[in-house]
């Protein structure tokens, strides 16, 4: 290995193209290089350390051991220097400063305006990229600096030793159902067997676990649906007679 030549950035940023896209063509394509192009980076990087990175099949690629730990490495690298740039940018008036953050559909409809309202008037040059869906979908953005954080809830079957984690505030979960069906004391989730349901569709967190729940309750996964979209579960619960759970901000 030449201590004296290092990789480039971009043929960091290459490869992990690559990898998040599953093969030489598609990272290519992605990147808008041609694939002998992208070839030739990877097996300049694989001279550089004489080692092989990608395992190269008709289906795709695949990581090495030791393309497992360049890639930690490069995403690490990419993220600091990302860091570095909006930082040194922000000691000049004339700097733009980049910031790509992830949030849920709850979050849209409640106190992120007056978030971003205020970013924007402290921070006015600074250019905004925001993400809707739910955490767990982010996690891999952040970890490789395609964004800077997401909000979220968290639960305890998330990874999250190698992330910083700053706690916003603590919400309690409520039911919530068409008005018209507003009913007085205590509804238990058993008496709600029979009733449609709608929750967001994701695989981790506590909407996971909420499945969980209601499963144990009797409440039958036919009668649940899920969607990414929280207009259609306002929609659903208001016109349909569906029942929802969201936390009480």
């Amino acid at each position: 290995m030449n201590t004296f030549s290092l990789p480039k950035t971009q043929h960091l940023v290459v490869f992990q193209e690559v990898i998040r896209s599953g093969s030489i063509g598609a990272g290519a394509k992605a990147l808008g290089l041609t694939q002998p192009a992208v070839s030739k980076i990877i097996g300049d990087m694989e001279s550089y350390f004489g080692s092989e990175l990608i395992v190269r099949r008709n289906t795709g690629v695949s990581l090495t051991e030791a393309g497992q730990v360049f890639l930690n490495w490069s995403e690490a690298i990419t993220r600091e220097m990302k860091n570095m740039v909006n930082e040194m940018n922000a000691l000049t008036n004339s700097a733009v400063v980049d910031v790509s953050f992830g949030f849920p559909s709850l979050v849209g409809f409640t106190f992120m305006s007056e978030m971003v309202h205020q970013f924007k008037m402290t921070f006015p040059k600074a250019r905004v990229s925001m993400y809707e869906a739910q955490l767990s979908a982010f996690l891999p953005a952040i970890r490789d600096g395609r964004l800077d954080f997401a909000i979220g809830t968290l639960s305890d079957e998330m990874k999250l030793q190698d992330l910083h984690v700053e706690p916003l505030f603590e919400s309690e979960f409520v039911l919530v159902a068409n008005r018209a069906r507003i009913g007085n004391g205590t509804v238990r989730l058993a008496s709600l067997q029979h009733e449609q349901w709608v929750l967001p569709e994701t695989n981790m967190g506590y909407y996971s676990e909420l499945l969980t729940t209601l499963q144990r309750s009797g409440i039958r996964r036919e009668n649940i649906v899920n969607t990414d979209s929280v207009v259609t579960i306002y929609n659903l619960v208001l016109n349909a007679d569906f029942l929802t759970v969201i936390p009480a901000t």
